[in-house]
Protein backbone atom coordinates (compact mmCIF):
# COMPACT_ATOMS: atom_id res chain seq x y z
CA UNK A 1 0.00 0.00 0.00
CA UNK A 2 1.18 3.83 -0.69
CA UNK A 3 1.54 5.40 2.15
CA UNK A 4 2.53 9.47 2.63
CA UNK A 5 4.00 10.77 6.07
CA UNK A 6 2.44 12.83 8.66
CA UNK A 7 4.82 15.31 7.63
CA UNK A 8 3.68 15.29 3.91
CA UNK A 9 -0.16 15.72 5.23
CA UNK A 10 0.90 19.00 7.80
CA UNK A 11 2.88 20.23 4.50
CA UNK A 12 0.18 19.89 2.42
CA UNK A 13 -2.27 22.47 5.33
CA UNK A 14 0.58 24.33 5.70
CA UNK A 15 0.41 25.23 1.79
CA UNK A 16 -3.37 25.30 1.60
CA UNK A 17 -3.01 27.55 5.12
CA UNK A 18 -0.30 30.37 2.98
CA UNK A 19 -2.56 30.28 -0.05
CA UNK A 20 -5.47 31.18 1.98
CA UNK A 21 -3.70 34.24 3.20
CA UNK A 22 -3.24 37.51 1.02
CA UNK A 23 -0.47 36.88 -1.45
CA UNK A 24 1.91 40.16 0.02
CA UNK A 25 1.57 39.06 3.93
CA UNK A 26 3.87 36.54 4.99
CA UNK A 27 2.53 33.94 7.27
CA UNK A 28 4.53 33.18 10.89
CA UNK A 29 5.35 29.83 11.40
CA UNK A 30 3.57 30.31 14.90
CA UNK A 31 0.50 30.77 12.96
CA UNK A 32 -0.12 27.93 10.64
CA UNK A 33 1.60 25.31 13.62
CA UNK A 34 -0.81 26.67 16.16
CA UNK A 35 -3.59 26.72 13.22
CA UNK A 36 -3.17 22.82 11.90
CA UNK A 37 -2.08 21.74 15.51
CA UNK A 38 1.49 21.25 14.25
CA UNK A 39 4.53 21.02 16.51
CA UNK A 40 6.64 24.20 16.00
CA UNK A 41 9.57 22.89 15.44
CA UNK A 42 8.56 20.68 12.75
CA UNK A 43 6.49 23.07 10.91
CA UNK A 44 9.32 25.29 11.10
CA UNK A 45 11.55 22.52 9.43
CA UNK A 46 8.94 21.57 7.03
CA UNK A 47 8.46 25.30 5.81
CA UNK A 48 12.03 25.40 4.91
CA UNK A 49 12.11 22.03 3.21
CA UNK A 50 9.43 23.61 0.68
CA UNK A 51 11.91 26.51 0.47
CA UNK A 52 14.35 24.90 -0.50
CA UNK A 53 12.61 22.96 -3.16
CA UNK A 54 10.92 26.06 -4.25
CA UNK A 55 7.47 26.24 -3.36
CA UNK A 56 7.63 28.67 -0.86
CA UNK A 57 9.25 31.82 0.26
CA UNK A 58 11.02 32.80 3.14
CA UNK A 59 10.90 36.39 4.48
CA UNK A 60 13.08 37.69 7.12
CA UNK A 61 12.44 39.96 10.04
CA UNK A 62 9.68 41.55 12.86
CA UNK A 63 7.12 40.98 9.90
CA UNK A 64 8.61 38.22 8.13
CA UNK A 65 7.49 34.85 7.05
CA UNK A 66 6.03 32.61 4.33
CA UNK A 67 4.54 33.15 0.99
CA UNK A 68 4.49 30.71 -1.84
CA UNK A 69 6.89 30.76 -4.54
CA UNK A 70 4.16 30.98 -7.40
CA UNK A 71 0.64 31.39 -7.59
CA UNK A 72 -1.78 27.98 -6.27
CA UNK A 73 -2.65 27.48 -9.39
CA UNK A 74 1.09 26.39 -10.56
CA UNK A 75 2.20 24.47 -7.36
CA UNK A 76 0.84 20.67 -7.60
CA UNK A 77 -0.05 18.21 -5.28
CA UNK A 78 2.73 16.39 -6.99
CA UNK A 79 5.62 18.53 -5.87
CA UNK A 80 4.79 19.17 -2.65
CA UNK A 81 5.01 15.43 -1.82
CA UNK A 82 8.09 15.55 -3.55
CA UNK A 83 9.15 17.83 -1.22
CA UNK A 84 8.71 15.59 1.82
CA UNK A 85 8.77 12.07 0.80
CA UNK A 86 11.84 12.50 -2.11
CA UNK A 87 11.20 10.81 -5.45
CA UNK A 88 7.93 9.24 -6.10
CA UNK A 89 9.41 5.24 -7.12
CA UNK A 90 7.12 2.64 -6.96
CA UNK A 91 9.65 -0.47 -6.89
CA UNK A 92 7.99 -3.35 -7.80
CA UNK A 93 11.01 -5.73 -6.96
CA UNK A 94 10.57 -4.76 -3.10
CA UNK A 95 9.36 -7.87 -1.51
CA UNK A 96 8.65 -9.56 -4.34
CA UNK A 97 9.90 -13.49 -5.36
CA UNK A 98 12.09 -12.93 -8.31
CA UNK A 99 9.82 -15.05 -10.48
CA UNK A 100 7.30 -13.11 -10.23
CA UNK A 101 9.63 -10.04 -11.29
CA UNK A 102 10.71 -12.20 -14.25
CA UNK A 103 6.71 -12.56 -15.40
CA UNK A 104 6.60 -9.10 -16.32
CA UNK A 105 5.23 -8.19 -13.15
CA UNK A 106 7.23 -4.75 -13.39
CA UNK A 107 5.17 -3.54 -16.20
CA UNK A 108 1.98 -2.90 -14.27
CA UNK A 109 3.11 -1.38 -11.46
CA UNK A 110 5.03 1.07 -13.79
CA UNK A 111 1.76 1.91 -15.50
CA UNK A 112 0.32 2.76 -11.82
CA UNK A 113 3.66 4.53 -10.79
CA UNK A 114 3.34 6.77 -13.85
CA UNK A 115 -0.62 7.60 -13.48
CA UNK A 116 0.41 8.52 -10.06
CA UNK A 117 2.48 10.94 -11.40
CA UNK A 118 -0.08 11.97 -13.48
CA UNK A 119 -2.73 12.74 -11.43
CA UNK A 120 -0.70 14.36 -8.39
CA UNK A 121 1.06 16.29 -11.37
CA UNK A 122 -2.48 17.31 -12.62
CA UNK A 123 -3.73 18.78 -8.87
CA UNK A 124 -2.91 22.21 -8.44
CA UNK A 125 -2.75 23.65 -4.84
CA UNK A 126 -5.56 26.13 -6.30
CA UNK A 127 -7.75 23.09 -7.48
CA UNK A 128 -7.08 21.07 -4.00
CA UNK A 129 -8.63 24.08 -2.16
CA UNK A 130 -11.42 24.21 -4.24
CA UNK A 131 -12.03 21.04 -3.32
CA UNK A 132 -12.77 19.65 -7.55
CA UNK A 133 -10.84 16.66 -7.55
CA UNK A 134 -12.23 14.55 -10.15
CA UNK A 135 -10.62 13.35 -13.00
CA UNK A 136 -11.28 15.88 -16.22
CA UNK A 137 -11.79 12.54 -18.11
CA UNK A 138 -14.38 10.95 -15.12
CA UNK A 139 -17.74 10.44 -17.25
CA UNK A 140 -16.13 10.21 -20.27
CA UNK A 141 -17.67 6.68 -21.80
CA UNK A 142 -15.32 6.87 -24.26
Amino acid sequence: MLKFSKKTDYSIQAMIHIAHCPSDEPVSVKEIASAHDIPLELTAKLLQQLVRHGLCLSRQGARGGYLLARPPERITLGEIVEAIEGPLVLDPTDNVPARAVKCDFCRPLTMVQQELFRFLGGISLARLIAGSLTDDNEGDSS
